[in-house]
């Protein structure tokens, strides 16, 4: 019966747990070279926000970049107010960081959208924008 409760334990754990952890951010409108952008704002100059998780996805052992995961309707919604020849882009009023977003598709299949990155190596604490 132990092992049986712990088995429970664990599933429900996996499946709640990541519902519990959602936090939003907001979005701005970038130029792909990074040479202009502006934050999304509506219409009460407000910044827009979006629902999802922050990640960290891996070059190497110590090179890597962060992304926010949104759905890939939510994704549809803020580019959709960007102007012609940006790209929305997860931001924090608080972080010159340069983060991406990962777009969880409805086919179950995530994938990192247009943008620039701040690329982090954790061994000589360097930054690098791509």
């Amino acid at each position: 019966m132990g092992k049986y409760h712990l088995l429970i334990t664990v599933i429900l754990t996996c499946i709640v747990m990541p519902a519990l952890s959602t936090e939003t951010t907001s979005v701005y409108c970038a130029k792909p070279d990074a040479s202009c952008w502006v934050w999304l704002l509506n219409s009460s100059n407000d910044y827009i926000q979006v629902e999802g998780t922050w990640g960290r996805e891996s070059l190497s052992n110590s090179i890597y970049f962060n992304y926010f995961t949104i759905s890939e309707q939510n994704y549809k919604m803020v580019s959709a107010k960007c102007p012609v020849g940006f790209v929305a882009q997860p931001g924090n009023p608080n972080s010159s960081y340069w983060d991406v977003f990962k777009i969880m598709q409805e086919n179950g299949i995530a994938v990192i959208a247009d943008g620039t990155q701040t690329i982090h190596n954790i061994t000589d604490l360097q930054t690098r924008i791509f």
